[in-house]
């Protein structure tokens, strides 16, 4: 399972928007307290006994993988070769790019390229290192990724800008903690990577925009209720799990403790709406696309217990705080493919949601 499970460090999908502040002003979730917060990181802390592990995973399944199919699903041929440059600068133009073929704003566009680059990555690890290379190191060199605070900013504006830049620092900080070897950098470059990687996880929070209301950890009858848009989906959603991902593996494999403990407490929101019958309740309410996002929490639970099982935490045990264990999470994902009406109470929450 630990081998299959890595290119997903790149493709978590869901859309919308937040604001930002520092780490020590963030807001303190006791419902959501648990004992990730008290593990510490080793010393010398290794992903992989046997580093060939993930040697054989790409030989193994490289194969099937291309990156023309991505360009061919998406219809990318019109900004593709413009991807790198986009991301590297953190190119605010394509939030409406219609010309180039963006309809689907930043977000979308900005994860559809970095899917691109981990498919070429996955068939030719020398080559396809390169680009996540020069991206980071222009991030480093430059900080171009910021996190939308201007109030001139039209509400779904700040969304996209918000969306885009949480999901794929996050995803960016993964990939480099588990490829870590592979990235050919001097010691100077390593280290203003890491700092940058590691500053912006800790610093930056998902927040929601004016009028908005974070995630109800307490109370998840709220994700039910029709017509409920106050509710900031995404305080609790996508890119808390995204977060969590780069601010735990990287903090990990850089020895940092501040950074592995905000991985911890990021993660600690999203298991926190996680109900009392194992359902991931914002991706619950996605109506026709409720399984197709549910099918993500398996993999990403994993990954996580990869990671907590290296440091000898059973996170399969671990309790969340509405009641079940992470291993009968698993069980009610698969109860609720063939008994997808206990969904139903959570889409009526946003009717029709994508027709």
């Amino acid at each position: 399972m630990k081998k299959i499970l890595f290119i997903f460090v790149l493709s978590l999908y869901s859309i919308q928007g937040f604001a930002s502040n520092t780490y020590d002003f963030f807001p303190v979730h006791e419902f959501a307290k648990s004992p990730l917060r008290d593990l510490k990181v080793p010393e010398n802390w290794k992903l992989f006994k046997d580093p060939s592990e993930l040697d054989l995973f790409h030989e193994r399944f490289k194969g099937p993988v291309h990156e023309k199919y991505s360009i061919g699903w998406w219809n990318m041929h019109p900004y593709v070769d413009d991807c790198e440059r986009a991301i590297s600068e953190w190119d605010k133009s394509w939030l409406s790019h219609k010309g180039q073929g963006l309809s689907n704003g930043i977000q979308s566009s900005f994860i559809r390229c970095a899917t691109f680059f981990t498919h070429q990555h996955f068939r030719n690890r020398d080559e396809g290192i390169k680009v996540f290379e020069r991206i980071l190191l222009s991030w480093a060199k430059n900080e171009p990724v910021a996190y939308p605070t201007s109030n001139n900013l039209k509400t779904w504006e700040h969304g996209a800008l918000a969306y885009a830049s949480t999901m794929l620092v996050g995803d960016f900080a993964s990939f480099y903690a588990v490829y870590y070897d592979d990235f050919d950098f001097t010691q100077d470059q390593r280290q203003a990577v890491e700092s940058y990687l590691s500053d912006w996880l800790i610093n930056h929070d998902i927040d929601p925009p004016r009028m908005y209301q974070r995630c109800d950890l307490e109370d998840l009858t709220k994700f039910e209720f029709i017509g409920n848009n106050f509710i900031e989906i995404n305080y609790c959603g996508s890119n808390r799990w995204r977060l969590a991902l780069g601010a735990v593996y990287l903090g990990l494999k850089t020895g940092n403790q501040k950074l592995f403990t905000a991985g911890n407490r990021h993660l600690e929101i999203a298991l926190a709406v996680i109900d009392k019958d194992g359902i991931y309740a914002p991706w619950a309410r996605k109506g026709a696309l409720a399984l197709s996002y549910q099918r993500q929490l398996p993999e990403v639970l994993t990954l996580l217990a990869v990671a907590y099982e290296s440091i000898g935490y059973d996170f399969y045990e671990h309790q969340l705080p509405h009641g079940k264990k992470i291993h009968e999470v698993y069980d009610a994902f698969f109860d609720f493919i063939y008994h997808p009406e206990k969904l139903n109470k959570y889409a009526f929450g946003i009717p029709d949601y994508t027709g």
